[in-house]
């Protein structure tokens, strides 16, 4: 229980810290410069996000989300949106691939043995296999969200059910990149705070009805 509340704890912390690093890039002149080459090389950008988002679903220590937050000033926030999702979606789907044709052997040459043993310990309900590859996406402890995808395909859970979930999953980050947007250009920052704490502790406490 300790290690989790410790976990809750470093997400609000990184969340906090992040926002309040950008606030401060923003009023430096690196800002504009980065802004002015965002325009002049718009499709490398787009390129690059999409990357880092696949990349980051394949190799969890990877923070491609907050790529694609962070591109909400220069592409505005249903482009970073669109790159969210097209990039998780296909990240999700190697991955769930990966798992399903290779198995754990695979898994044990690109990850540490804890992360192989978090792999391991995913017990997806069957009868709600949506539900619970949905909750844990979204609100799993460690690199859940993103190795759960792993899990689905050793544990041989339905692609169809998979992808459902893995898109439901991503259509949650909408008002997440809505109310960042309005952070990020300087509205009400208590405001984004609070809703990603408040989103990330509903989670917390129902993804234990479905995952185990």
């Amino acid at each position: 229980m300790k290690t989790k509340s410790l976990y809750f704890v470093v997400l609000i912390g990184l969340w906090t810290s992040t926002i309040v690093a950008y606030l401060w890039f923003i009023d430096t002149r690196y800002f504009d410069l980065f802004n002015e080459w965002t325009r002049q090389n718009i499709i490398t950008f787009y390129v690059f996000l999409l990357i880092s988002k696949i990349l980051a679903i394949v190799w969890p220590p990877l923070p491609g989300s907050l790529f694609t937050l962070g591109s909400i000033p220069f592409i505005g926030w249903p482009a970073a949106l669109a790159v969210e999702i097209v990039g998780g979606l296909t990240g999700a789907s190697i991955t769930y691939y990966l798992g399903k044709w290779y198995g754990y052997p695979f898994l044990k040459r690109i990850f540490s043995e804890d992360i192989v043993a978090k792999i391991k310990q995913i017990k997806i309900r069957k009868d709600r296999e949506i539900e619970s590859i949905f909750v844990a996406r979204v609100a799993g402890a460690g690199n859940l969200m993103e190795i759960v995808c792993y899990g689905a395909g050793v544990l041989n859970v339905r692609f169809s059910r998979f992808l459902i979930a893995s898109f439901m999953a991503n259509l949650l980050a909408l008002p997440i990149f809505y109310i960042g947007g309005n952070v990020l250009k300087g509205g009400n920052i208590l405001l984004g705070l609070a809703f990603g704490a408040v989103t990330l502790f509903i989670f917390w406490k129902i993804k234990g009805r479905y995952v185990e």
